[in-house]
């Protein structure tokens, strides 16, 4: 049985044309495949594996971000999910970006309860989105998921950050083209993550 790590659909509309394409980053056994569906939107689709065999994780990152490298320079867009939100595939898509978020740690249920009523610490929401960093430097933005690839944003999240003339990096989740962020990480060259500790 295969596990989903992750998933992309994307779409081309122009003129006739309707396409779409689905890509998935599959777990098999101790090894990964990258598998792929297309065709016309709303009709039965066309299915295959770019790999004819388990490889590793690393391997099917690299495979993956070039096929959807590929796509988007033939005008294919992302599908946000939910909507008709179309939001662009990042240039570098697979590309490290030397980003990192600050995963969750376990914590038992007597912290959990000291964290809750301590007026230092609050909680936010989880929405069933994808956690995206994102960074400006030097008038540019990009965006990177959970393992520091680059991945692709709402248009609509990079236009309403671009005006702002300071660099910076914050942590959040998108969904959509709606990103709700949670912390910032970087401001102005200063490095944030270590404030709480200090």
């Amino acid at each position: 049985m295969s596990k989903v790590i992750e998933k992309i659909e994307l779409r081309y509309q122009e003129g006739n044309s309707d396409k779409v394409y689905k890509a998935a980053i599959e777990q098999v056994g101790n090894g990964h495949v990258v598998n792929f569906a297309y065709g016309r939107r709303g009709s039965a689709l066309n299915s295959g594996t770019k790999t004819q065999s388990p490889v590793t994780l690393e391997e099917a990152q690299t495979i993956y971000g070039k096929l959807v490298k590929a796509k988007a320079a033939k005008g294919y867009r992302v599908f946000a999910g939910g909507s008709d939100t179309a939001i662009s595939v990042a240039n570098n898509a697979g590309e490290d970006t030397g980003l990192r978020p600050q995963l969750l740690n376990a914590i038992d249920d007597d912290t959990a309860e000291a964290y809750i009523s301590h007026p230092d610490w609050c909680a936010q929401e989880k929405h069933d989105g994808h956690r995206i960093l994102i960074r400006k430097s030097n008038g540019t933005v990009i965006a990177a998921n959970r393992r520091g690839l680059a991945a692709a944003c709402s248009e609509s999240v990079i236009d309403a950050l671009e005006p702002i003339q300071a660099d910076f990096v914050i942590d959040g989740e998108l969904v959509g083209d709606k990103y709700h962020c949670f912390d910032m990480l970087e401001n102005r060259g200063a490095n944030m993550r270590g404030l709480l500790n200090s």
